[in-house]
């Protein structure tokens, strides 16, 4: 039997026949190669760090459960995407926005990898008001944003996660950007 690194060289369509075939070495090599991305993702709709890796895991063991239904030849990533997606979003409207929670985990974008303690409350902060400003954002444009800048998803990418034209996603993600640079502006001037 391979090891897991002979399973990461696999494709994503070789890696679901594997486990289909009941090897769960293979499934094991899926969730390692999408699984921080996942949890970024969820992070960012359901605006609840600390909730983010049960929704990943749940979207996982919903995959894994439903892995029979996954067509070969589409992307595998994609179909988990919307499977995250829907259960963020289901956590986000049954929580509802609680502004004020996110951390430093929250921000979008890389941090310096040393930063001093003054850099760090600022980013804390920058990341609290970026999500306070995605929570009042509209459900698919909150996505769309998240899955753009969080999960460095290219259009396509999207579209095919949301089930949605690309033409959709440019427009949702114009818009949303357009809204939280609304919410966002006073945030700015203040500082000014």
């Amino acid at each position: 039997m391979p090891g897991l690194s002979d399973l990461d060289a696999l494709d994503d369509d070789a890696l679901v026949q594997r486990t289909l075939a009941g090897d769960p070495d293979a499934f094991a090599a899926l969730v390692g190669r999408y699984q921080r991305r996942v949890i970024a993702v969820c992070a960012q709709i359901a605006g609840d760090y600390e909730q983010a890796a049960d929704l990943a895991q749940d979207a996982f063991v919903s995959a894994y459960a439903n892995l029979g239904r996954y067509q070969q030849g589409r992307s595998f990533f994609a179909w988990l995407y919307r499977i995250a997606v829907n259960g963020a979003l289901n956590y986000r409207n049954r929580r509802g926005p609680v502004p004020g929670e996110a951390g430093e985990e929250m921000l979008l974008g890389v941090a310096d990898p040393a930063p001093s303690l003054e850099e760090q409350a600022e980013q804390a902060e920058l990341a609290r008001r970026v999500q306070d400003g995605m929570s009042q954002l509209p459900p698919d444009y909150a996505t769309v944003l998240a899955l753009r800048y969080g999960a460095d998803l290219d259009y396509a990418q999207i579209a095919q996660t949301l089930n949605v034209p690309i033409g959709t996603v440019k427009t949702r993600l114009f818009r949303a950007k357009a809204l939280l640079r609304a919410v966002l502006e006073p945030l700015r001037e203040e500082q000014l």
